[in-house]
């Protein structure tokens, strides 16, 4: 995550359901500085 303080991080995530919304949930309170554009199929 430190690259994002150079630049934005695109992360793409295939949606499979709670486990995906868990990782997301943890991606996000981990990370609440961190410029990334989030894609989620």
């Amino acid at each position: 995550m430190r690259e994002s303080q150079n630049q934005t991080l695109m992360v793409l995530v295939e949606w499979v359901g709670s486990e995906t919304e868990a990782f997301l949930a943890v991606l996000i309170a981990q990370v609440p500085q961190a410029r990334l554009l989030l894609r989620v199929n």
